[in-house]
């Protein structure tokens, strides 16, 4: 779950947790997607319904949004769409509603469930906060009607400053008709233009000496100014959209399609792929294969560096969904901004992963993306001091407080079978590991990169070694994806595959299958020198009188290990050992062994 948390944004926008199985579980809004996501995590979950999702989250993608209110929108769309197990199930009836202002003589403001064609509607706009919110800034601001019918006096509403008071001729009917179409602009979103109307109001009041009026201006602006709510609504397209933006990084491209209906963002999918001649074009024809095509479809104005005739596409889109497809390339405006978020969103895919990790995932075809990764090897000599070692890498470096080590006890001393020792280790280690995960909750933040079951398993070995790793892994009931490196030709076995593939060595995901092969054959080579120099130091203080503890380790810091002493000659011995009958009489003893 640390790992879920350092990859979150703090940015406004939508989390979506998943289980297992990557099924939708729960999907939430946030304005600091990261602060929020934290507190199902904590250690101390008191909620019973929290503390159950909590144990079912495996993994989560986020949506980065503008504003909160984007991100309040999409999630209340995304829930009723794929009506998620732990969310609350809110019709959308009931949380969704418009801003309407009518087209009488003096327009009123409204909130309404439904639509008409005669009057002016933005939204949809949840209702609760985000609904007060707009419409408290526009009374305030552009001081527009909410009565049925003009009364014969002021209302309350005049007396607190939320109407202009058009019913007694407080204000003019074309200032009036001013008002309303600034409130529209603002609703657009096009503050900066309202400001510059004003300002030119204010100016105009100023130079006429009507300071009432200049200093009512002067307030307006203040108050647009001070107002963080830049885009409060989204106004209703008649059109389906997506908008489509890409990001290469090294000799990959990530792709990102967001769906829009009706001007709201409704799904986020994700891609990559090897950047070869004709990627988009071959993703554009696969992607609308599959999936409904809009009425517009907007992509990011440097695509015209892959020289695609999108006339042509949108003649086959055409054609294809029988309704008029336009494909177009933003340069400014609203769907540029929205291009630009898209952009946001696959650089947070990006950052959320490591290209070698990404490269290592297409070309092994897991289906997960493998941070964590698990190596395995034996080491014996002539089945005497078998031992086996397990290294873990968490994005592509090595974690050494999950190395293990392992003292082989299925065989005897002598007996030598590399299988039932790999079987062995393959066991002992994911049976403790499945334990330690009923407890995962308990576990200190730090340590669960520790206990945590690996994306991938690398065995160093062959394809009998690989067999016996799948056999313990199926005696304890789990499905990790696992391969093996034969260490001659570099080779790759997979399950099932009786012939290994070869793979081009300089490939950077096979740098990284070689390096934690070679960091867990270093790893346990170095065990077994320990072992033997352990049993080795014990045997032969006990034979040669006179040899102490101290020489020794000075004679095997010297020349590393007992098989480089053995090969030693009499004189080098005694330039440690400083004593010429010792050092024969530890020559000797070498020999005979």
């Amino acid at each position: 779950m640390n790992k879920l948390l350092e990859n979150a944004p703090t940015n406004p926008g939508v989390y979506i947790f998943k289980n297992k199985s990557k099924k939708i579980i729960y999907i939430g809004k946030a304005k600091n997607i990261k602060n929020r996501i934290s507190n199902y995590f904590q250690k101390n979950i008191e909620n019973k319904k929290t503390k159950k999702l909590s144990n079912q989250i495996d993994s989560v993608d986020f949506i980065i949004t503008n504003n909160e209110m984007e991100a309040l929108i999409l999630e209340n769309n995304l829930i009723n769409i794929h009506k998620p197990k732990y969310n609350i199930d809110l019709k959308d009836n009931i949380r969704h509603a418009y801003i309407q202002i009518t087209k009488h003589e003096y327009p009123k403001l409204l909130i309404s469930r439904k639509k008409n064609n005669k009057d002016i509607f933005f939204g949809p706009i949840p209702i609760g906060f985000s609904r007060n919110e707009v419409i408290k800034v526009i009374r305030t601001i552009f001081k527009i009607r909410n009565c049925n019918v003009l009364p014969k006096k002021v209302c309350l509403q005049y007396h607190i400053n939320q109407c202009s008071g058009p019913c007694q001729n407080f204000i003019s009917k074309s200032n009036y008709d001013l008002d309303v179409k600034n409130a529209i602009k603002f609703l657009k979103g096009d503050k900066d233009e309202v400001i510059l109307d004003f300002e030119n109001k204010m100016n105009e009041f100023s130079k006429i000496k009507n300071f009432e009026m200049a200093k009512l201006y002067r307030d307006r602006i203040y108050a647009l100014k001070n107002i963080s709510l830049d885009q409060i609504v989204q106004k209703t397209n008649k059109f389906d959209s997506d908008f489509i933006n890409y990001y290469i990084a090294g000799e990959l491209i990530y792709i990102v399609v967001m769906r829009m209906k009706k001007g709201i963002i409704i799904k986020k999918d994700n891609f990559h792929f090897d950047l070869i001649d004709g990627v988009l074009e071959h993703f554009l024809l696969d992607y609308y294969n599959k999936n409904e095509i809009p009425g517009f479809i907007y992509i990011s104005k440097e695509s015209k560096e892959f020289n695609i005739n999108f006339k042509l596409y949108e003649t086959l889109f055409s054609n294809k969904s029988k309704h008029k497809i336009k494909i177009v390339l933003p340069e400014r405006g609203d769907n540029l901004k929205i291009l630009n978020l898209v952009k946001e969103n696959v650089l947070l895919n990006i950052q959320n992963k490591n290209i070698v990790l990404v490269e290592l995932q297409k070309q092994l075809k897991l289906k997960s993306y493998p941070d964590i990764i698990d190596c395995f090897d034996i080491s014996t000599l002539q089945g005497n001091f078998n031992v086996g070692a397990c290294v873990r890498f968490i994005d592509t470096n090595p974690y050494k407080s999950a190395y293990r080590k392992f003292i082989i006890k299925s065989l005897k001393q002598g007996e030598q079978n590399d299988f039932q020792a790999i079987k062995e280790v393959i066991s002992r280690r994911y049976s403790r590991l499945k334990n330690e995960q009923i407890h995962l909750n308990q576990i200190d933040e730090n340590k669960r990169k520790q206990v945590l079951m690996p994306d991938l398993i690398i065995i160093d070995g062959g394809k009998q070694q690989l067999n016996m790793a799948i056999l313990a892994l199926n005696d304890l009931n789990l499905k990790i994806p696992i391969i093996s490196l034969a260490k001659k030709e570099e080779e790759i076995y997979f399950p099932g595959i009786p012939i290994p593939l070869k793979f081009n060595k300089n490939l950077n995901f096979m740098k990284l299958i070689t390096y934690t092969r070679d960091s867990v054959h270093n790893y346990v080579i170095n065990f077994h020198r320990k072992k033997r120099n352990e049993q080795f130091t014990k045997s032969i203080l006990s034979e040669i009188s006179g040899l102490g503890q101290k020489t020794l380790f000075n004679l095997l810091n010297e020349f590393n290990d007992i098989n480089t002493l053995k090969k030693t000659s009499i004189l080098k011995i005694n330039l440690i050992v400083k004593n010429k009958i010792l050092s024969k009489k530890i020559f000797d003893y070498l020999k005979g062994i």
